[in-house]
């Protein structure tokens, strides 16, 4: 299985850092206050292994944004 892979997204004027895996129907996992992507590192491959494309955003407030520096 694959690793997961890192990126960042802009989205209305951001940089969004996500963690995804997978292909096929998107399930999107959002943390909570105060966590982030990795709160989900256990079920992003479960999930991806399923035959899903797997999607944890860092959610604002979570961690700096390039908009906040």
């Amino acid at each position: 299985m694959p690793d997961i892979q890192h990126r960042t997204v802009q989205t209305n004027g951001i940089d969004m850092h996500i963690a995804e895996m997978g292909e096929g129907p998107l399930v999107l996992l959002c943390h909570g206050f105060p966590e982030c992507w990795y709160s989900w590192r256990h079920q992003l491959p479960a999930l991806a292994a399923a035959g899903y494309h797997v999607v944890a955003p860092d959610q604002r407030g979570s961690v700096s944004y390039s908009h906040l520096r």
